[in-house]
């Protein structure tokens, strides 16, 4: 009758499981990593556009609070840029009205086109022109 040896000494497998298991994770997590940095560009982006298409807006708003009849000097007088904005994240935005030429005849109307650009680099942001109707000069 032999002596079988029941119990063995595994006491090393333990800590190469544990190794293993975190080279594995580690490689889980480098494979997320793009995806995390990509979504969160995208994030910022649409950020960025939703604030500059915020503030087109308010231009646009500004311009159909001046009531009617509208004179075509009152109209005229919004052209040109308005004071840069920067929001919470540190992005500057600048707004900027155009406005066209005054009609020929009265009633008539004039284009305004309002556009959001990235004050840092110029980029264009955002952009909506509409007609105003103006009943004198």
């Amino acid at each position: 009758m032999g002596i079988t040896r029941l119990d063995r000494d595994d006491s090393g497998i333990g800590l190469i499981e544990i190794v293993v298991s975190i080279f594995l994770l580690g490689l889980l997590a480098i494979s997320a990593l793009p995806l995390i940095i990509n979504g969160m560009t995208t994030s910022q982006r649409t950020a960025t556009l939703s604030t500059a298409s915020q503030l087109v807006s308010s231009e646009l708003e500004r311009v159909r609070a001046l009531g009617a009849p509208l004179a075509c000097g009152t109209v005229t007088a919004l052209a040109g840029s308005a004071p840069v904005v920067t929001d919470t994240r540190g992005v500057q935005y600048q707004p900027t009205v155009s406005v066209g030429a005054c009609p020929g005849s009265y009633p008539g109307t004039i284009a305004v086109s309002v556009r959001v650009t990235d004050a840092s680099n110029g980029d264009e942001l955002a952009r909506a022109a509409t007609s105003v109707l103006v009943e004198q000069p």
